[in-house]
């Protein structure tokens, strides 16, 4: 893999994101589709330690998704019908992923690195992003949910690298907690800096409110203070092989789980944590997402937001501090 040396995560992020906007028009993706986005930061109660702000995004894009991807799925069912030769390697075939690494592998006009940049997985914009920004770290397999095999150590030194490289936060969507293409191992790649379309920073997305404490599991390994869910951190560098680890069991064992790779602010670049939180159940509408750790709320132009009726719902479907039993889990 490749790193910019002596230049810094923002300068990286302003040259990856000026072809940002041609990418995302060859998926023929609307230009504008989150051109009128609103980003705002609602706050829970002051006076509690376990309130951490959640940051929404009114997307005026957002109620087109599902028009959309029907579009594009009667497209592709189309130019199948209509025998029309193929336009790159998958072509519509399996899942809109597959078509995307297809699309990259034989054209590069949806790229934003070059396809041979990580071993596995390629870069490419979400086709229909909540932010200006917004990428898919994609694996170059349709792996069919074959989780445990993709927690390899390369997948998280490429995680590590993209985000402390172009100054990005990632956040890993169980399939049965709001990951939109179950069978295609992917990874949401969110700006740590949110701007306008003319380039106008609205705010820093970092953690917030948060303390990381040191635990009894070992070096490395952290208990999150600053948010009412149930989230460690693991350091990359002293405690990955747990991480992996745990990670394989809680997937053994059915646990549903999103996991993210933040930098906190004070590590000015570096020194990242993978932050892992259980879910206690299956979302049936997938919507809990990657909620937690990083508190963000995508909704539609006009509809309202409740701070605490947002907590409440995360509750029924996310562990509570210290509710876990992380001990099953970490040797």
């Amino acid at each position: 893999m490749t790193e910019s040396l002596g230049i810094t995560p923002e300068e990286n992020f302003a040259k990856l994101i000026q072809n940002w906007n041609n990418a995302l028009i060859s998926y023929q993706t609307p230009i504008d589709f989150c051109g009128e986005t609103s980003i705002f930061q609602v706050n829970g109660d002051s006076d509690s330690k376990s309130d951490s702000p959640i940051i929404v995004m009114s997307n005026r894009g957002f109620s087109l998704r599902k028009e959309l991807m029907q579009m594009q799925r009667e497209a592709s069912k189309e130019r199948r019908e209509k025998m029309l030769p193929p336009r790159w390697t998958n072509d519509g075939d399996l899942c809109f992923l597959c078509d995307n690494v297809g699309q990259a592998e034989s054209t590069g006009t949806n790229l934003l690195l070059d396809f041979n940049t990580y071993k596995d997985h390629i870069v490419v914009p979400n086709r229909y992003p909540i932010m200006r920004g917004h990428c898919l770290l994609v694996s170059k397999k349709h792996d069919g949910r074959n989780l445990h095999s993709a927690l390899s150590l390369e997948y998280f030194d490429t995680i590590a690298n993209l985000a402390e490289t172009y100054g990005f936060h990632i956040i890993r969507n169980h399939a049965q907690a709001g990951m939109s293409i179950p069978n295609h191992e992917h990874s949401h790649v969110i700006p740590r800096k949110l701007f306008t379309d003319d380039g106008v920073e609205v705010l820093s997305y970092y953690p917030q409110n948060y303390r990381f404490l040191r635990t009894d599991y070992g070096e490395g390994i952290f208990a999150l203070e600053g948010s009412r869910f149930d989230t460690l951190g693991f350091d990359r560098r002293k405690a990955i092989d747990v991480f992996q680890k745990c990670l394989k069991e809680l997937d053994r064992n059915k646990i549903i789980f999103t996991f993210g790779y933040v930098i906190p602010k004070e590590a000015e670049g570096k020194n990242g944590l993978f932050l892992l939180t259980p879910h206690k159940k299956e979302d049936a509408n997938r919507t809990v997402a990657g909620e937690s750790p990083l508190y963000t709320k995508t909704i539609r132009a006009g509809s309202a937001f409740s701070y605490p009726e947002y907590m409440s719902f995360l509750s029924e479907h996310i562990y509570a501090r210290g509710e876990f039993p992380w001990h099953n889990y970490i040797s």
